[in-house]
């Protein structure tokens, strides 16, 4: 499995699949998973690398409940706590997220060899600036919904940040919630940017942020939250004058995969017709 970053203390890996990142923290007093996903050996992988962290409490941490960030829940029946939001666990569509996985699962012939369940939360995240501390190990919470209704920004020790799937590299912002709720949660990270020493940022899908890739982290994550901004107020305009219209295939030039990401692009703009 391919690894992004790696330290003594952090370890981020990503799948073949949809440039997924899961991250492991190796603290002196616990072992955070986030995320864990995609394919069995992938989470073989993960698996491996947090057996060689020692013996200390793991704990899984989910930025959202998309599928594909939930799908390696099972194969950590060791864990002694699972953190996510309040709406997270209030979250309607669990057997939708389930049926997701499993529909993957029959399409690609995949067999796991642990449960496919909805996480049962432990930690509960209900508001911003949220504070839980496992021995000296502290992680701060802000709610990022907009995306999808249950997101979670999560600030480990004031030098990890974990966006879940917001300033990703490889994506403009699919939108699956609320545009202005994605703006909202867009000006959170400007707040955590200038409020933490963030050393790493790491985002759910492609290159993350890091002293590996970049000579001033936030310099170079305010870039990706400008460019999210811009494609949401593009959009916006395209929707409200008729004669600027949003030239998609201009637009994409800038990404790898055009054929998928015009069908997310176009849910985006039914989506904030909806709300204008």
């Amino acid at each position: 499995m391919k690894i992004l970053y790696k330290s003594p203390r952090l370890c981020v890996f990503q799948s073949a699949l949809f440039q997924t990142n899961a991250t492991v923290v190796n603290t002196d007093d616990c072992i955070i998973v986030v995320d864990p996903n995609w394919l069995p050996d992938e989470i073989a992988a993960i698996k491996k690398h947090v057996k060689k962290c020692g013996d200390k409490p793991i704990y899984l941490l989910f930025t959202h409940s998309d599928y594909d960030h939930i799908i390696g829940y099972g194969a950590f029946p060791e864990a002694v706590g699972v953190i996510a939001s309040r709406a997270f666990v209030e979250n309607s569509d669990k057997e939708k997220n389930l049926e997701q996985i499993r529909a993957f699962d029959d399409d690609y012939y995949i067999v796991r060899d642990y449960e496919i369940v909805y996480p049962q939360v432990t930690h509960v995240i209900e508001h911003d600036n949220q504070v839980m501390s496992i021995g000296k190990t502290n992680l701060s919470f802000l709610l990022a919904p907009g995306h999808n209704p249950d997101g979670i920004f999560t600030i480990i020790d004031d030098d990890i940040f974990i966006a879940g799937d917001y300033l990703c590299s490889v994506e403009f912002p699919y939108i699956y919630f609320s545009s202005t709720g994605y703006e909202e949660s867009l000006n959170k990270t400007v707040s955590i940017l200038n409020t933490k020493k963030i050393k790493v940022m790491i985002c759910g899908h492609g290159d993350i942020v890091s002293p590996n890739n970049s000579k001033n982290l936030n310099i170079d994550t305010l870039k990706r939250i400008h460019d999210a901004r811009a494609y949401i107020d593009s959009v916006r305009a395209s929707i409200k004058n008729y004669d600027k219209p949003f030239i998609f295939e201009d637009y994409i030039q800038c990404y790898n995969f055009p054929r998928i990401m015009r069908r997310f692009h176009d849910k985006n703009v039914e989506l904030m017709l909806r709300e204008m």
